[in-house]
């Protein structure tokens, strides 16, 4: 009996971070789209409460702050191989004004556009 105790926190610790694996490769896929924490836990069937504790449980941060650093990494990738304008990478990659995006990239990045 005592196994069984030892054994049960390990694998709802390994469910946990599976659960939020799935919702990483969702994110990495659906940046550019409106992922709000509610459409998130609706996809993965979980209240947004619990999917927010356990996302930054395992991630070390939020999902939102998760899928900002997502999509400035690839407006830095964008930024650097092609010749297309902030203001189309910003519409591109889900941020919903160039004034949020520059505000995001500073905090980011720690540096200025």
């Amino acid at each position: 009996m005592r196994r069984w105790g030892k054994l049960e926190p390990a694998r709802q610790e390994s469910g946990r971070k599976e659960k939020v694996q799935k919702m990483v490769r969702y994110i990495n896929t659906h940046y550019m789209e409106d992922i709000t924490l509610l459409k998130l836990s609706d996809q993965f069937y979980m209240s947004s409460t619990y999917l927010s504790r356990t996302f930054r449980k395992v991630m070390g941060m939020t999902y939102s702050e998760y899928l900002i650093r997502v999509r400035i990494r690839q407006d830095i990738h964008l930024l650097n191989h092609t010749k297309m304008r902030v203001t189309e990478i910003v519409q591109k990659t889900g941020f919903h004004s160039d004034n949020h995006f520059c505000k995001m990239f500073l905090q980011i990045t720690g540096a200025l556009l």
